[in-house]
């Protein structure tokens, strides 16, 4: 009964710091960003290309990095349930799926989110 309250608290004081470390990594990420290039929809006055530019920045900006800090926490929270779980055969595997899914969705994340930098930058949209 102890060695279960004691994984249950384990297990919540982890996913705690996981969420305190990557809200305090993220702000400092966006003072690293340059000059606003996000306007308005409507009323910008730079024509369809101000109002394209708008939902790619709100993705950017704010859809992007949310996607890729769960997928960090996904990732803590396999590598948790891996190593509180050593004896139980089971847990350790579903650990290791939530590990390997995680890694998998901050690549495939970062690798699109690049592909589309590089594809932007080179055709100046």
């Amino acid at each position: 009964m102890i060695n279960k309250i004691t994984t249950k608290i384990a297990h919540t004081s982890a996913w705690i710091g996981a969420f305190v470390m990557l809200n305090m990594i993220f702000p400092l990420q966006a003072f690293a960003q340059g000059a606003n290039r996000c306007s308005a929809p409507f009323g910008s006055g730079d024509g369809i290309s101000g109002v394209l530019n708008f939902p790619t920045c709100i993705i950017n900006r704010y859809l992007v990095p949310i996607a890729i800090s769960l997928e960090v926490v996904l990732f803590i929270g396999g590598i948790i349930t891996y190593m509180a779980n050593a004896d139980d055969v089971g847990k350790r595997t579903e650990g290791r799926q939530f590990m390997i899914w995680g890694i998998l969705a901050i690549f495939v994340t970062l690798s699109l989110w690049g592909l589309v930098a590089i594809i932007r930058n080179t055709l100046q949209i």
